[in-house]
């Protein structure tokens, strides 16, 4: 995984608690075929659909924490092929 634009925190290594819990709430999602072909087309110029997909998931996710709105239920949609 990588790390989301403008993010502070490391996806990869999952070494503080929010990069593990984003991860735990997408982990099923994550390593699919679909999602991972994403890295193969471009979004935005410079970007893949996968990258810019991480980055939705990845603050939707932080902005629900913050409002304590059901981050799973949206992990699934923002991240969805």
């Amino acid at each position: 995984m990588e790390k989301a634009i403008l993010s502070r925190i490391n996806l990869q290594r999952q070494d503080t608690h929010i990069a593990q819990e984003y991860f735990d709430t997408i982990s099923d999602l994550i390593d699919t075929q679909e999602v991972q072909a994403l890295k193969k087309c471009s979004q935005h110029m410079a970007t893949s659909r996968f990258q810019h997909s991480l980055n939705v998931s990845y603050y939707s996710f932080l902005i629900c924490r913050k409002f304590g709105i059901d981050a799973p239920s949206l992990e699934v949609c923002t991240m969805n092929v």
